[in-house]
């Protein structure tokens, strides 16, 4: 079939707006350097997702970077690492940054503690005592003291820990307990906790970790969030002697404001998306200045259902004044797997002597949940040459993992030998490892070979342990999973639960649990369990979850060593009545893209006519990667086998249409395109090939074309349909070029591409 372009044809120009995104924080893997000077915007539920992941996760893992140096059986407070004081800043600025406010607090290292005429007696030291020397004193003092305290924190004998008895800091040199003193006074003080899991408890409030336990005025979140904080300085230990001292942290909350700031509501939890593994019990709006005694809050759900809310603090004291309110727990869901809105409304506030209400809406959701899916598009069956697949981007993304699989039978054992545990993701805390193989009584604790896996907890409190084994399986009828288990030394409390995900990692069901013995010890030996495998036909991932219903009992690494069979061991894992996706080496792309490849790279070898290939992206912020988008499976086919346009078509743009057709209405059809190696999906680049130069008296039309490319040319006088001659075309160095003489009469060239 024959398809003419002729010059007559005017091809409109169009310009192609580029939009951006202005990030006021530095997104990417492993930015450790970036800890200030952040800005989230928080009705863009991408960007808050984003920052989450980018910026609050950053500071995870603070465990392995302490380097604490000290000592509280020695009185000696010791220091922490530089990376780790910026976890904490880092952590302080993310949760400022999402309330509105400043976030560039400063972790000065100079400046030095408040003497003032409320600071007490013996909490006075050197006036050149830094705040940072005072906060770590104080820490120290804290962990000291862990008899005074519930198990995990929380005040127990009644001393105030900001102004303790004399008995905190017996036996120290009178200049380290004043430091400890005033670091006290001056300073949010936890016990259990500390670095950035210390400042989550402090904007929690309901945390007994935090001294005192509950805190309905939320003291140390207004201390926090005091808009006019220029600075803090935190002081930190962990817990040591086997957990007979209490980690402990003292942040340092006085001295050196600003001198003023633009007033405004700060929210908590605040406006716009708000990630839901930050909710509270107590929700507090501040304003400077504000009277809020007479003042009421009404809360309703998305639905426009009532939530019942208890108003429990009025306090003018700490920081910004601030109203604090309960909303009643039963009448709120989960934003687990659907975000939540709930729309809030403070009356009768007094401003200036006005009476001012203030109402905003917040949308709690899961930041490890994205509403948009990289699902790619393209040819079913592209050329074995390979092939371009095309997503919708997703805002915020910072790169994109392209996965080329082919689908087999299961037939892989996870047995933690060396040189066998690639897709197996470590979850769990750096105080033990994953892969184990340690005896005890003459009893090996794992199954086959020399090792076992192994979920313990690591320290008070216990926080969750898991290891996920990275393979996509396809569940068919009758799927199962079996593994050898044996339990050591667990509470009743404590769980292991086997979980699936179907949606890449982002949510979790558990399908069996598994509790400890209590006081009935270790089992004798590992023992078969089989677990059923729901989602027939799903691409499904497996986990094991170590957890517990007690987080501040039951027994702990630190506690009794590495040695000890403490937890769970898990040995020889597989599955059964399963397919498998068995993964070339990803591909990675910018976030910025909108396309992937499909080719002899991606597929790790050439592509197999007749073969089938499953592709699948999946989008990452910060260090997190989020679950696939919908699968798609394409078959090559011998590219021999198509026509030269068909083969492009498929290799390139799969959605443009025949031919003789016009995606991109530029008026040159799309086989015309092909030959002269322009973008049918560009409008405008069209102009080029219809633009008519005089050359030496000639009228000439040129083209590049691409290699091998063939285009013929036509002249006419009259335009009549039985009026157009062929012309010669000159091909040459890549260009076709057709010219004719200028005489009297108009003269018309038109360029002719055949299928």
């Amino acid at each position: 079939m024959g398809f003419t372009l002729t010059s007559t044809m005017l091809a409109a120009m169009l310009s192609a707006g580029v939009t951006g995104h202005i990030y006021g924080w530095t997104p990417g893997v492993g930015n450790e350097s970036t800890t200030s000077d952040f800005t989230v915007d928080r009705q863009s539920r991408n960007d808050v997702v984003s920052f989450w992941h980018g910026v609050y996760m950053e500071s995870e893992g603070y465990a392995d970077r302490i380097q604490w140096t000290g000592s509280v059986a020695g009185a000696a407070p010791g220091s922490t690492s530089s990376a780790f004081k910026g976890d904490v800043q880092r952590r302080i600025n993310y949760y400022r940054a999402m309330a509105g406010l400043s976030a560039d607090m400063d972790m000065t290292p100079s400046s030095t503690v408040l003497i003032i005429g409320e600071t007490p007696a013996g909490a006075i030291p050197q006036a050149s005592t830094t705040k940072q020397v005072a906060a770590q004193a104080a820490a120290l003092m804290v962990s000291r003291n862990t008899s005074e305290y519930l198990p995990g924190g929380g005040v127990s004998q009644g001393d105030d820990p900001h102004n303790p008895s004399a008995s905190w800091t017996q036996g120290w040199s009178s200049e380290l307990a004043k430091q400890a003193r005033n670091g006290a006074f001056y300073s949010n003080l936890a016990s259990g906790l500390y670095g950035p899991g210390a400042i989550d408890a402090y904007m929690d409030e309901n945390d007994q970790g935090a001294a005192g336990a509950v805190n309905a005025d939320v003291a140390h979140r207004r201390y926090l969030l005091y808009s006019r904080r220029a600075e803090f300085a935190t002081g930190d230990v962990t817990s040591s002697s086997g957990g007979s001292y209490y980690s402990a942290n003292a942040l340092y909350c006085a001295g050196n404001l600003r001198s003023s700031v633009v007033p405004q509501f700060v929210a908590w939890p605040s406006d716009g998306y708000f990630p839901e593994p930050l909710a509270t019990d107590y929700w507090s709006l501040s304003f400077p200045g504000a009277d809020f005694s007479s003042a009421t809050v009404t809360m309703t759900t998305g639905g426009g259902s009532v939530v019942n809310t208890s108003v429990v603090s009025r306090t003018a004291t700490y920081g910004d004044n601030t109203l604090v309110w309960t909303p009643d727990a039963s009448s709120m869901t989960s934003a687990d797997t659907n975000d939540q809105v709930y729309h809030v409304t403070v009356s009768n506030m007094v401003l200036n002597s006005v009476v001012v209400s203030h109402s905003y809406t917040v949308t709690m959701i899961n930041p490890n949940r994205l509403l948009d899916s990289p699902d790619l598009a393209g040819s079913a069956s592209p050329p074995d040459s390979g092939a371009r697949y095309y997503f919708d981007p997703i805002p915020n993304v910072e790169e994109y993992e392209l996965d080329v699989s082919r689908q087999t039978v299961a037939t892989w054992l996870e047995g933690a030998e060396a040189g066998t545990t690639g897709l197996i993701v470590d979850g769990t805390e750096g105080g033990y490892d994953l892969i184990s193989g340690i005896r005890w009584n003459a009893s090996n604790f794992y199954s086959t070979g020399s090792k076992a896996f192994r979920l313990a907890f690591e320290t008070v409190p216990r926080t969750d342990q898991m290891m996920t084994i990275q393979r996509s399986v396809i569940p068919r009828a009758g799927a199962g999973l079996s593994f050898q288990m044996r339990r050591g030394y667990m509470t009743s409390n404590a769980q292991l639960q086997v979980q699936t995900s179907t949606d890449g990692g982002d949510t979790w069901i558990t399908q069996q649990t598994y509790s400890g013995n209590g006081n009935g010890g270790v089992d004798g030996r590992f023992n078969l369990k089989q677990v059923s495998l729901p989602s027939e036909g799903l691409q499904t991932l497996i986990r094991f979850l170590f957890t517990t219903l007690t987080p501040n009992s039951g027994y702990s690494i630190a506690d009794h060593g590495t040695a000890y069979p403490l937890g769970v061991f898990i040995d020889d894992v597989q599955v059964t009545n399963c397919d498998v996706l068995e993964s070339a080496v990803p591909v990675s792309y910018t976030g910025d893209c909108s396309s992937v490849l499909l080719d002899a790279t991606s597929a790790g070898g050439s592509l197999l006519v007749g073969n089938d290939y499953v592709l699948r992206l999946r989008a990452r912020m910060g260090d997190h990667w989020f679950g696939y988008g919908e699968p798609l499976t394409v078959t090559p086919v011998t590219e021999a086998s198509l026509s030269e346009y068909d083969a492009w078509v498929r290799s390139e743009y799969y959605f443009i249409g025949r031919f003789d057709e016009d995606y991109d209405q530029d008026g040159i059809p799309n086989g015309v395109e092909r030959v002269f190696g322009m973008d049918p999906t560009d409008k405008s680049d069209g102009a080029a090939a219809l633009r008519p130069s005089i050359v030496d008296g000639h009228i000439q039309l040129s083209h590049a074309i691409i290699p091998g490319g063939t285009v013929a040319a036509q002249l006419s006088y009259t335009l009549q349909s039985d009026s157009w001659q062929d012309v010669t075309v000159l091909i040459e160095n890549g260009r076709a070029s057709v010219s004719v003489p200028i005489g009297q009469q108009a003269c018309y060239l038109r360029w002719k591409v055949s299928q």
